[in-house]
């Protein structure tokens, strides 16, 4: 559980600097007649940044720190600190930080191990709790609406609709409060058919879902929440570019009478109401069609801002260790000819083959941090049975079963090649290494 976990913080706090980054432009453009829609465009960048499982390295990111809190850090280091890439920031914080989680004498696991595993559980804890609520959400207003009466195609009242809003993923209906009549209906009605067009129905659950799996993230929210007020300007902005300029003042007092019925119902992670209606009207009266230089420029900023923060920062020295390096040590006879080596690929995976007599092919990925390259790989190991021999070399599992777990392997950087590091490795399957040892490299 700590490694789900800080897999999904150390992604958090990069998506994180692309939504300061994101909710910046939006400060310094909000009064331009840059599109609204662009807005929503760099908002969906973050969602992006959030659920890519990886990233390329480019000279161009600046985003500070591919790792905040590398996994190996919080299981192994004997002085753990954070890597925010942010010098004046880690030299205010890691001391404290390694004083307060530096394993101490007698500990048989690091302190900040265990707070990652706790925190891991509390983090499932509140998504199960968001995506409860995001359920329930749902199931009330669909039960509340459930006497709404069809006035037209994909338009429903109902005396129980306390706003106009948008309801459903497959077949999304317009509900309509009863009352709502003449000029007023028809410009909430383009409102509400404009969030249609644009799948906002889909859109904005599946943003409210991935919030839930980043819920502990401050800056997220936010984001979320700015993204909310962004779509809904969209919404108005495209009703007006249909209708044209002359329709500001009417359309604009259509939302002013939609403040009679509105109730918090845009609360629900599952529906569209008419929320922040003051800002909207002014900005609706303050609209002019957006200039096209302007519209081709923002997108600009978008693709330069994908370029920046949907990449991860170049790791000094790491494209240097890809290669093949031999174990510079001498194994015992009855593993046959040395053949012990590792190979490093670009594609930041590893192989290793200890033995002749054996097929065990260590694989998996391989990461670089601070002069540290750690190996990490899935082993199982029998849990709760005992190898009994039956003849020689030859044993057989009485009862218990095999469970997987992740493997961890780690060597210093050095100008001699890479020097095992015993304490914090979990050891290679077969020969058994003592720390300092080398593995040369190959030329």
């Amino acid at each position: 559980m700590d490694a789900v976990f800080l897999k999904l913080l150390n992604l958090s706090v990069e998506a994180g600097w692309l939504a300061l980054a994101v909710a910046a432009a939006r400060l310094l453009l909000g009064r331009t007649r840059t599109p609204r829609s662009v807005f929503c465009l760099m908002w969906a960048l973050v969602g992006l940044r959030l659920v890519l499982p990886f990233s390329v390295e480019s000279p161009l990111s600046l985003i500070p720190s591919r790792e905040v809190l590398p996994l190996d850090v919080a299981r192994y280091d004997p002085a753990p600190s954070v890597h925010t890439g942010l010098a004046f920031v880690n030299e205010a914080v890691n001391p404290g930080f390694a004083g307060a989680f530096a394993p101490r004498p007698g500990d048989s696991v690091n302190p900040l191990r265990v707070l990652a595993t706790v925190a891991g559980w509390v983090w499932l804890a509140g998504l199960v709790g968001m995506v409860l609520y995001f359920a329930v959400s749902a199931l009330r207003l669909k039960r509340r609406v459930s006497g709404a009466v069809e006035v037209e195609t994909g338009v429903r009242e109902s005396e129980a609709v306390p706003a106009p809003f948008v309801f459903g993923f497959l077949r999304p209906v317009i509900y309509l409060p009863a009352g709502l009549d003449g000029t007023d209906r028809t410009y909430v009605l383009a409102h509400e058919r404009a969030h249609i067009r644009r799948r906002d129905y889909l859109i904005k659950p599946l943003a409210f879902l991935l919030l839930a799996v980043y819920w502990f993230d401050p800056v997220l929210w936010l984001a979320y929440g700015l993204f909310s007020r962004d779509m809904e300007l969209a919404c108005d902005e495209k009703v007006l570019r249909e209708l044209g300029p002359e329709a500001k003042k009417p359309y604009a007092q259509a939302l002013l009478s939609a403040v009679a019925f509105h109730r918090p119902v845009a609360a629900c992670p599952v529906a569209f109401g008419e929320g922040r209606l003051k800002s909207r009207v002014k900005s609706v009266l303050r609209w002019k069609k957006p200039l096209p230089l302007l519209a081709v420029l923002s997108l600009a900023l978008c693709l330069m801002l994908g370029a920046c923060f949907l990449t991860d920062p170049v790791e000094t020295g790491a494209a240097d260790l890809v290669g093949g390096y031999k174990f510079a040590g001498e194994i015992p006879e009855e593993f046959g000819p040395s053949v012990f080596g590792i190979d490093l690929f670009e594609d930041r995976t590893f192989s290793y083959f200890e033995t002749i007599f054996s097929s065990h092919v260590g694989m998996g990925r391989w990461s670089y941090a601070d002069g540290v390259v750690t190996l990490t790989e899935q082993r199982t190991h029998l849990v709760g049975g005992q190898e009994v021999e039956i003849s020689d070399s030859v044993t057989m599992v009485e009862g218990g079963h095999y469970e997987q777990y992740e493997a961890a392997l780690r060597f210093q950087v050095t100008p001699e090649g890479l020097v095992y590091l015993a304490e914090g490795s979990d050891g290679f399957t077969y020969v058994r290494l003592r720390g300092g040892e080398v593995f040369r490299r190959e030329e």
